[in-house]
């Protein structure tokens, strides 16, 4: 499952926000400042999407997978209304 779609802008709390949405659905919570910390993987991803050449299920995929329960923060909330559709 995936319980929060933040759609707030970067630098109102978010790194706060993840820790607690972590704590509270004892998932992951994807954080902008895990785009280029993790791995090349998730920079790819996030060109891709932006590009639109990733499907809803892809999409679904590649967050569920990885263990993501939430998201917070830029690039995540600038897609927000997409993640709507598809959570």
């Amino acid at each position: 499952n995936f319980y929060v779609i933040g759609a707030a802008l970067s630098r109102n709390g978010t790194l706060s926000m993840k820790i607690a949405l972590e704590m509270l659905y004892g998932g992951k919570c994807y954080h902008g400042g895990e785009v280029y910390a993790i791995s090349k993987n998730h920079e790819d991803f996030w060109y891709d999407l932006h590009m639109g050449k990733l499907s809803d299920e892809q999409i679904r995929e590649w967050l569920t997978g990885q263990g993501y329960v939430a998201g917070v923060d830029c690039p995540f909330s600038l897609h927000y209304r997409r993640f709507m559709r598809i959570f």
